[in-house]
């Protein structure tokens, strides 16, 4: 899995494995990077795919604790 990123947006290119499931693929992408990205929330706002069994995946980074000023 390749990661790129851009502003609030993820790029991330993955390619399946034989017998390796598009929806499997998907859900423990997103949890990895939800895992790695923890001060934000991810979505999934497209899938493209590139070729045979390669995809992008695109998602949104939203920060989940607001644009507020911190509490003193």
């Amino acid at each position: 899995m390749d990661l790129f990123r851009s502003g609030k947006q993820i790029f991330a290119q993955i390619k399946l494995e034989s017998k390796q499931r598009l929806a499997e693929t998907l859900s423990t992408t997103l949890e990895e990077i939800k895992e790695q990205n923890p001060k934000y929330d991810v979505e999934l706002i497209q899938v493209v795919k590139e070729e045979k069994k390669k995809y992008t995946l695109i998602m949104n980074l939203s920060s989940k604790y607001g644009k507020g000023r911190p509490m003193r």
